[in-house]
C-alpha cells in the first residue's frame, strides 16, 4: 500500500473519500458492496420497511468510497445514472437551511433552483431525479491556520429516468469528483444494495424509498388507506379522498417522446395511441410494478404531461383511447399558461 499512500499525499482526486482507496489496491471500508447486497432478500430490505424522505442522522460508518462507484472516464460510454462527490465545501449547514431551502426545492425536483454546491453545474437535457447527502467534514489541509469556517460533503446521486448521456456530458455536469457505478447486471438487487449502503453512511439526506411509495399506493388502491399525501422522490401524486386526483409527473421517456412527435409531424395527426403513453410517463411510476395498481392510478388520475416537444393530457378512465397532444408554438414560450391568464394564476396561488 506504500505507493498507495505516496501518491495520496501528492493530492490525489479521492484522497478524501477513504474507501476509493481499494480501487487501488487499498483495504475495503466498514461495509463492502457485496456484504450489503447480503442484506437485502426479495423485493424488501431487511430491517425497516420504509425511510423518510428526509433524514438527519449521526455520521455512519460507511464513506462514499465503500459504495460501489468508480471514477467516470469520458471514454466510459452512455450513462443512466451517476454520482457527484463534492469535498471540502465550506458553508454552514443549518437546520433551518437544510428543512427551508435543500429539502424545499428537491421535493419538486427544482433542482436548478438549489445553490451551490448542491446543484449540478449545468441541467441535463433529459428528466433527472438527484439525491443528496450531505456529511460534516474537517476543513482540507490548504486551509489558513486561522480558519475556523465550517465544512461538509456533498454528494450526489444523479438518475436520468431510463434515458442515457454520454460520460463527457455527465462528467461537465459534476461541481466536484464525477463518480460512476459499478455492480454488473442484477440492477434491481443492486439498487436495494445501495439503499442500504447510503442509508449507512448517515448525516443529512434527502432520498427517495421505492419499498415506501409500493407499499403506500398498494394500500390506497385496496381501500386501505384513507385521505393521504403520497410523496416520493421521481414524481408528486395527490389523492384525497372524494376528490379529483391530480398528477404532477416531471419524468418521461424522451425517446418515446421524440418518436412520437416525429410521427405526428409526419402524420398531421396529433394524438398518440394508449399503450404510447403509459410508456411515455413509465419513469413518473417507476415503483409500480403491477399492472393492476398502474390501472387503478391511471383510471383515477388526471394526467399532464410537459415535454421538450409539447404537451400531453389525458382525462381520468378506463379507457385506452389515444391521448391528444398539442405541441409548442414556434418562437412561444414552454409554458401551458398563456401570458393574460398569468396575473390570475399568481394571484390564485
Amino acid at each position: 500500500i506504500k505507493w498507495v499512500k505516496q501518491l495520496f499525499s501528492y493530492g490525489y482526486p479521492g484522497e478524501s473519500i477513504p474507501g476509493l482507496v481499494r480501487e487501488l489496491g487499498g483495504q475495503d471500508g466498514a461495509l463492502t458492496f457485496d456484504e450489503a447486497v447480503g442484506q437485502v432478500s426479495g423485493p424488501k430490505l431487511k430491517g425497516p420497511e420504509t425511510r423518510p424522505i428526509k433524514s438527519d442522522r449521526p455520521v455512519g460508518n460507511v464513506s462514499v468510497g465503500d459504495l460501489p462507484v468508480r471514477f467516470l472516464d469520458a471514454n466510459s460510454g452512455k450513462l443512466e445514472q451517476f454520482c457527484d462527490a463534492v469535498q471540502h465545501v465550506k458553508f454552514n449547514m443549518t437546520q433551518e437551511f437544510f428543512d427551508n431551502t435543500i429539502y424545499r426545492e428537491c421535493i419538486t425536483a427544482n433542482y436548478k433552483e438549489l445553490p451551490e454546491p448542491f446543484r449540478l453545474r449545468h441541467e441535463p437535457k433529459v428528466p433527472y431525479t438527484m439525491q443528496l447527502v450531505i456529511l460534516p467534514a474537517t476543513k482540507p489541509e490548504d486551509a489558513p491556520n486561522d480558519d475556523d469556517g465550517r465544512y461538509i460533503h456533498v454528494f450526489k446521486h444523479v438518475y436520468l429516468h431510463r434515458n442515457k448521456l454520454y460520460a463527457k456530458e455527465c462528467i461537465d455536469m459534476c461541481c466536484g469528483l464525477a463518480l460512476r457505478f459499478e455492480w454488473g447486471t442484477q440492477t434491481r438487487p443492486a439498487l436495494m444494495a445501495l439503499n442500504y449502503m447510503i442509508d449507512s453512511m448517515g448525516g443529512k439526506q434527502i432520498r427517495w424509498s421505492e419499498g415506501e411509495v409500493v407499499t403506500a399506493l398498494n394500500n390506497y388502491m385496496k381501500g386501505r388507506q384513507n385521505a393521504k399525501t403520497l410523496e416520493y422522490w421521481y414524481s408528486s401524486a395527490y389523492f384525497e379522498q372524494g376528490a379529483g386526483r391530480q398528477a404532477c409527473n416531471n419524468p418521461y421517456d424522451q425517446s418515446i417522446d421524440e418518436a412520437m412527435y416525429k410521427q405526428m409531424k409526419s402524420s398531421k395527426i396529433f394524438e398518440i395511441n394508449h399503450e404510447s403513453f403509459i410508456k411515455l410517463i413509465k419513469p413518473s411510476f417507476e415503483g409500480i410494478d403491477d399492472k393492476e395498481d398502474m390501472d387503478a392510478i391511471i383510471a383515477r388520475t388526471h394526467l399532464i404531461v410537459i415535454t421538450s416537444s409539447g404537451v400531453y393530457w389525458r382525462v381520468a378512465g378506463n379507457h385506452k383511447s389515444n391521448v391528444k397532444f398539442v405541441e409548442w408554438s414556434d418562437g412561444e414560450a414552454m409554458d401551458i399558461l398563456a401570458p393574460s391568464q398569468k396575473p390570475i394564476f399568481q394571484a390564485y396561488k
